[in-house]
């Protein structure tokens, strides 16, 4: 369904004048009744003006104020375009560690300081700087901010897991009581994984690419 929005119409309530060259306001006439301009009013101030400064008519430029402000008419015109820009670039997601790094580039931190707070390298930081920037389809920090305050960055849940084993797979935890059983030759079989048995890999994944 189309949406029709009505044009608006305000009368001039004063007319500024300024210096065309260095945008300096000289002096404010209130119009008339009608919104029109007072002719003779004006012509004696901009010769008065003209004259003492050395000037001509052509080095000024008339500035409206409006009646009322036409930011109230248009606001809320405003607000739904800005919803709608905000809606077509939701949902870019980014990982827990690019979060990291995202919430220390709004602070303004560069790559360095980023590496040292997270203890990472810095080439880890560059390559998920990299990665943000390909996300966002921006191509320095100042646009990706500006994205980031649009709204657009939706994190990866906290409580994802994290990878327990060579294979990325968390290891299920033995059941209750039966740690250890004895099979018929009375060996004893023991069912549960030494904690730093697969720690290894992750461990070294996270500080090489820190996912």
């Amino acid at each position: 369904m189309a949406v029709q929005f009505q044009q608006v119409s305000v009368l001039p309530q004063n007319y500024v004048f300024c210096e065309r060259s260095s945008g300096a306001v000289r002096f404010r006439v209130q119009a008339e009744s009608d919104g029109s301009l007072p002719v003779e009013k004006v012509a004696g101030l901009l010769a008065m003006h003209c004259l003492v400064r050395g000037q001509v008519p052509e080095d000024y430029e008339v500035m409206v104020e409006p009646g009322e402000s036409l930011l109230d008419s248009i606001a809320d015109r405003t607000l739904q375009l800005l919803n709608a820009g905000r809606a077509l670039g939701a949902g870019v997601r980014v990982s827990r560690r690019e979060q990291e790094v995202l919430d220390l580039i709004l602070k303004h931190l560069a790559n360095k300081e980023i590496a040292s707070n997270l203890q990472v390298s810095e080439r880890t930081v560059k390559f998920h700087v990299s990665s943000l920037l390909a996300k966002f389809g921006v191509s320095d920090r100042i646009a990706l901010s500006r994205e980031v305050q649009m709204g657009r960055a939706q994190s990866y849940p906290i409580s994802q897991p994290t990878p327990q084993s060579l294979f990325g797979f968390p290891i299920a935890s033995p059941p209750a009581g039966n740690a250890d059983t004895d099979d018929s030759s009375g060996a004893v079989i023991s069912k549960t994984v030494p904690k730093a048995a697969n720690r290894v890999l992750p461990m070294y994944r996270q500080e090489r690419y820190a996912t």
